[in-house]
């Protein structure tokens, strides 16, 4: 079966996840609704002027109105979105119709995480926490009723869900060791302990509606800046994988994060395009390695697998 349908339909979603990102990050409201505006002039874009890529082309670029250019992002996120919602087709290809919307609905919502977190240094809590609430969801109702094989059932989801949260958890635990030992102070050890504790509780108030009445508890529970290696957009991440991949594979993809975020960052470190203080967005090499596990992680996990058997 052929989805370069797909493809084009990925392109349309690929301009609405840009107003989406855009419009999140500057707190406006209508995030869905509302008419698209020329970044510049603010002129109202026509029909016409909203058609993927070739809108961009036609136009050269510019607005019609001021003539002013159009970042060339724009594009590029329209072709990404086409792309990742052809791989969703690819990896539901031969199986139900529910398995190729469950991963439509997991891509666009990864899609527009990247672009947040590439554009902004953010991942909204407005994505990520609805897309953690609908793979609970999506694992109790395959867990009890419909049992497909594509979409994770809710013990594996939670096993990958522990895995993955205690291997972030390091991130958290071991600078405020360090920051302990440095002033001397139980303070640091003591709030990363109690923020490792307090986030997956965090995320189940949050999902009824209830995160900033339990972040009014926590606050009173610290009292300085918790120390750590990653941010709290990241872990939401890592549950996200978790949920998706189990813990063996989920492990894996956050071992192959590293490495192509390592691979992809050292260069620009010797080139003196960023230093060893900048800060550097992990969640599109995690969202990267999410999708290469999910096409190729079973054929590394059982070669690794393999060379242990053999050593």
């Amino acid at each position: 079966m052929t989805f370069w349908y797909l493809f084009f339909i990925g392109l349309f979603f690929g301009s609405f996840a840009n107003v989406i990102s855009l419009r999140l990050h500057e707190k406006k409201p209508g995030i869905v609704m509302g008419h698209s505006e020329c970044p510049n002039c603010k002129y109202l874009l026509k029909w016409y002027d909203n058609i993927p890529l070739l809108s961009w082309i036609l136009l050269r670029g510019k607005c019609r109105k001021c003539h002013k250019s159009i970042s060339w992002q724009y594009p590029i996120v329209e072709l990404f979105f086409g792309i990742l919602f052809l791989s969703a087709g690819l990896l539901a290809n031969n199986h139900q119709i529910v398995v190729l919307i469950w991963y439509l609905i997991i891509f666009f919502a990864l899609g527009i995480l990247v672009l947040s977190d590439i554009r902004y240094m953010d991942i909204p809590d407005a994505v990520s926490l609805p897309t953690i609430g609908f793979l609970i969801i999506s694992s109790l109702v395959n867990t009890f009723f419909v049992h497909i094989e594509e979409i994770p059932e809710i013990i594996p989801a939670l096993l990958g869900f522990v895995a993955i949260y205690g291997l972030f958890s390091l991130s958290i635990i071991i600078p405020g060791i360090l920051m302990s030992i440095q002033k001397r102070q139980s303070g640091p050890v003591r709030n990363a302990i109690i923020s490792i504790i307090a986030f997956p509780f965090w995320i189940v108030f949050s999902l009824f509606g209830l995160g900033s009445a339990f972040e009014k508890i926590f606050d009173n529970t610290t009292d300085e800046e918790i120390p750590a290696w990653i941010g709290g957009g990241d872990l939401r991440l890592g549950i996200i994988m978790g949920f998706i991949l189990g813990w063996k594979m989920g492990i894996m993809a956050v071992l192959f994060a590293c490495i192509i975020g390592t691979v992809f960052y050292i260069p620009l470190l010797i080139l003196g395009k960023t230093s060893s203080k900048s800060l550097v967005p992990f969640g599109p090499f995690l969202i990267l390695s999410l999708i290469l596990s999910l096409f190729f992680g079973n054929t590394i996990l059982d070669y690794y697998l393999n060379i242990v058997h053999l050593i």
